[in-house]
């Protein structure tokens, strides 16, 4: 893709707010269907002239099956349903090794990010975040288009500078079909989906499913790829492109925000290309027939530099919006 000096001019706004910018990234994944249980039936071949009656173990597994069923129903309703305007922004405090989790509020938006501490055993980082030496993840978040929960690392997910109202032990409120739980005895538990994860004092994780999913490498045009905290407003990073390669664009993205904090952008544009993989970005791109007006003023990297070369690494290209933007991308 190929961005024109001619359309875009510099702002070291822009290039304030990408430096304030803490990434997170994108994984793939696919999940593999529980099998399906296992059902016995009664007896066949019995005289429909002859009537019926339960045997001994039909009726025993009738009356387990029920005992479970009412169990399940006990179990859920020992929890109380709080209103979801309680959490302001859809940011519901939690415990247990999980600081909070964000619901989106629109329909582009992720649908469940959730900050945590994990302790042994360490759940695998599903995406670097641009940071391919980090070991630990921070953060737990769904990406329909991967079937399910991702840990992954995001910089600057340390927790929340103002703590968002608590969801207490005992009570569980649902946004947006995100069903999230303070379990009785500790704990916590997120479902959306087809997927759920808890997490107990740290410890994550994937009930009846594996602990991982497979990672992916690239996204559709439209697909978020990770989010960023620009002077306390949690933006998402998109794709500009099909087939964009989240990891290298995130990489790319972080290596921006330190070249605009040495003072290493160049031009009325806010560009720079990375060298390690041929890259460039600018801090005034403008999405379709915008205005050149500061609030329509974008950070954005593409698989090729100012003179149109391209990239030698990685494919497409990503934006940072707010969440309610991500919409314009998909027209």
């Amino acid at each position: 893709m190929h961005i024109s000096r001619a359309r875009h001019t510099t702002s070291f706004a822009a290039a304030a707010l990408i430096v304030a910018a803490t990434l997170t990234g994108c994984g793939d994944s696919s999940e593999q269907a529980l099998p399906e249980p296992t059902v016995t039936g009664s007896a066949q071949n019995s005289d429909p002239s002859e009537p019926t009656s339960e045997t001994p173990e039909s009726s025993t597994e009738e009356t387990t099956e029920s005992k479970a069923d009412k169990k399940k129903d006990k179990k859920k309703d020992e929890y109380t349903d709080v209103d979801p305007s309680r959490f302001e922004h859809n940011v519901v405090g939690l415990d247990s090794g999980v600081f909070g989790c964000r619901i989106g509020r629109n329909p582009d938006d992720t649908p469940v990010f959730c900050q945590a501490a994990f302790v042994d055993p360490i759940p695998p980082v599903e995406h670097t975040g641009g940071d391919p030496n980090t070991k630990i993840p921070n953060v737990i978040w769904y990406k329909p288009d991967r079937g399910g929960f991702i840990t992954a690392v995001s910089p600057g997910s340390q927790g929340y500078d103002i703590q968002p109202n608590h969801l207490n032990e005992g009570e569980r409120v649902t946004i947006n079909d995100v069903v999230i739980t303070n379990l009785n005895g500790g704990g916590v538990r997120v479902e959306y989906g087809n997927d759920t994860f808890e997490v107990h004092d740290g410890v994550y994780s994937r009930p009846g499913k594996t602990q991982s999913i497979t990672e992916e490498h690239t996204v559709a045009k439209g697909e978020q790829c990770g989010t960023s905290d620009i002077l306390g407003t949690e933006m998402g990073v998109y794709a500009l492109e099909d087939n964009t390669t989240c990891d290298v664009a995130m990489m790319t993205l972080e290596g921006y925000k330190e070249a605009a904090k040495n003072g290493e952008i160049q031009g009325s544009v806010s560009a720079w290309t990375n060298e390690k993989n041929g890259w460039g970005c600018i801090g005034r791109y403008r999405l379709g027939d915008d205005e050149d007006l500061p609030e329509n003023r974008r950070t954005a990297c593409t698989d090729s530099q100012m003179n149109g070369a391209k990239a030698f690494e990685g494919s497409g290209g990503v934006i940072l919006l707010n969440p309610s933007e991500a919409h314009r991308l998909k027209n």
